[in-house]
């Protein structure tokens, strides 16, 4: 995947939360096979449907936590900050912060609900709004693009289940 444009997009008639990632040309470079019960479950697959990540959290509780796995191992967990140290209450006031096995970190940074960004560091990775059923994502890092595109899946799907469970946005 290269820097650029592209965009996430709740498939219309999926019960189950599935998502696609097409790039600036429309073409279908991601799908996300969600499986929406008391949590969330999701495959991310590249365009040939072979599964890159598997990423897994609860999205109907007070506390934010994903887990991500590469070829059946542990990759990397994601875990909610919340401003004063609270649990999840109200709008979405804090961030995300991404910890690979690796030693890497992610975070996000802005308004989970209308836009918001991805960093490593102080470097911004993607940006990401939403537009009503899909999000515009600029990518501006390509580096383990498929794993960033991942983590900005569980965060939609965090905070959609935010939005069904506590009526934010």
């Amino acid at each position: 995947m290269q820097p650029g444009p592209y965009v996430l997009s709740k498939d219309r008639f999926s019960l189950s939360g599935d998502f696609t990632l097409a790039d600036g040309a429309g073409t279908t470079v991601m799908t996300f096979d969600s499986k929406v019960r008391v949590a969330v479950r999701f495959d991310a697959l590249d365009a040939e449907g072979r599964v890159r990540f598997t990423g897994q959290g609860s999205v109907f509780t007070t506390t934010d936590r994903f887990e991500f796995e590469r070829d059946g191992q542990p990759h990397a967990s994601m875990r909610a900050e919340w401003e004063g140290g609270l649990q999840r209450v109200g709008p979405q006031r804090g961030r995300y912060v991404v910890t690979c096995v690796s030693g890497d970190t992610l975070h996000t940074a802005g308004d989970m609900a209308t836009a918001w960004t991805l960093c490593r560091g102080e470097s911004e990775v993607a940006r990401v709004e939403r537009a009503g059923r899909t999000w515009p994502i600029t990518l501006l890092d390509a580096a383990d693009a498929p794993f960033v595109m991942t983590v900005v899946m569980a965060v939609v799907q965090l905070t959609l289940g935010h939005e069904r469970t506590f009526g934010d946005g």
